[in-house]
């Protein structure tokens, strides 16, 4: 069960950063398209992290 937990936590770390790296390279770059007066009637949403960490497991030793 700590693999699973550590493994969704990897992906919520991974998620987070392409979310991050998304909205300081790439949004930026299309929402001055609208400046430039290429542009659609929809605007870019926006995007938020996943801020739930999994809970950690408690380790029993079993004789």
């Amino acid at each position: 069960m700590n693999d699973v937990g550590q493994a969704l936590g990897k992906s919520v770390s991974a998620y987070n950063r392409a979310v991050g790296s998304l909205e300081t390279r790439i949004l930026p770059a299309a929402r001055r398209f609208k400046e430039l007066g290429v542009s659609s009637d929809r605007d870019i949403p926006v995007l938020e992290s996943a801020g739930v960490v999994p809970r950690k497991t408690l380790t029993f030793d079993i004789e």
